[in-house]
């Protein structure tokens, strides 16, 4: 894991104890040992992920379109970069489809 700025935080001992015995699965599903700390920040985040999925995975899709264009209002360079990364990187967009949208291929009669 990338190296990150540290802070502490105080979690209950049964939840350390919990995260520490399931440290083996984890090194065992991705054949490579982790420290405490990167153990902490891997479950933190997959767990900050699967509680976000919980919340908009059910949503309409139209919902969060809208919602991503509200949020370009506010910052349109991250969101509008976020995008354009994602499509180059291939991710799941149809390029066709978004180039004939906004006008670049026509549509043949």
């Amino acid at each position: 894991m990338n190296e990150k700025t540290r802070t502490t935080i105080s979690i209950s001992v049964a939840v350390l104890g919990r995260v520490r015995a399931f440290q083996p699965v984890v090194e065992a599903v991705v054949e490579e040992a982790f420290d405490i700390e990167s153990l902490l920040d891997l479950v933190l985040e997959r767990g900050l992920s699967c509680m976000l999925r919980d919340v908009i995975g059910s949503v309409d899709p139209d919902i969060l379109v809208s919602s991503m264009d509200q949020m370009s209002v506010e910052n349109p360079e991250f969101v509008y970069g976020f995008v354009a990364d994602r499509i180059r990187s291939g991710a799941d967009v149809r390029k066709e489809e978004a180039k004939r949208r906004l006008g670049f291929i026509k549509d043949q009669a």
